[in-house]
């Protein structure tokens, strides 16, 4: 972010999100909306990057192990997942 003006970067980069995201929801589906999830819980649950969040999540908030977390995160991936209809 650019330090000068914080604030201003975030909704710059909100701004540019949401215009994403309006693009995508009017050329989706509840298909491809749940493609997208999977492919998301798919990407967490990939033993490298869920130890990256798993250690992001213990550093940022001070608890909780970052094993546990790893557990954690899998398991609610794939509960996710397993609801997902599509």
């Amino acid at each position: 972010m650019n330090a000068t003006d914080p604030i201003g970067e975030l909704d710059a980069v909100m701004a540019r999100a949401r215009a994403a995201q309006a693009g995508y929801e009017a050329e989706g589906s509840q298909r491809r909306y749940d493609r997208a999830a999977q492919a998301a819980a798919w990407a967490i649950m990939e033993p490298g990057r869920n130890r990256e969040l798993a250690e992001l999540a213990v550093e940022t908030t001070g608890l909780g192990n970052v094993s546990d977390k790893i557990i954690k995160n899998y398991r609610k991936t794939l509960g996710l997942m397993c609801d997902i209809k599509g």
